[in-house]
């Protein structure tokens, strides 16, 4: 459902992309003739609306969007669904810990394995559709392999985790 749908009349954008909100709202000037297009129809919309400022949000502000995004990459929902719930509950630890702890270690093969045979062989778990597959790519890519064959998580400053 689209904030139109709703009948909403003054709007904030958040966006984590400096470029897009200061084109979008018209501060910086848009070169790319593709994204023109875009521009166009953001202005097509925004006569709907009493009042719509776009507000920069830094990315390390927008997890919970950024969560969603990834979550929306690996879940394929079906045509046929018009809308999907999600249910976010705080946890007093990480949900790492907890799926560790409900799982006995023969039942099932640790998370990383996947990212581990991805970045040594180039290869795809048999059961991946597009999506997955796609996703296992963008997340290894986060991930180094060693010399001493261990997989670290890198930050973006390059700190092994």
């Amino acid at each position: 459902m689209s904030a139109l749908d709703l009948g909403v009349k003054k709007l904030q954008v958040h966006g984590d992309s400096s470029l897009v909100i200061n084109q979008v709202g018209g501060s910086w000037k848009i070169k790319s003739q593709s994204l023109a297009l875009y521009q166009t129809r953001v202005e097509e919309l925004e006569k709907y609306f009493e009042d719509i400022r776009y507000v920069h949000l830094p990315r390390e502000e927008n997890q919970f969007a950024n969560a969603l995004s990834k979550l929306a990459a690996w879940i394929n929902i079906p045509d046929h669904i018009d809308s999907m719930s999600i249910c976010v509950k705080q946890r007093s630890s990480p949900a790492y810990v907890n799926v560790i702890n409900d799982a006995e270690e023969s039942e099932i093969e640790p998370w990383y394995t996947a990212v581990l045979k991805f970045k040594e062989t180039g290869e795809y778990p048999p059961d991946l559709d597009t999506r997955g597959k796609c996703a296992l790519r963008m997340l290894s890519v986060q991930f180094i392999k060693t010399d001493d064959e261990r997989l670290y998580k890198k930050t973006a400053q390059g700190v092994l985790l």
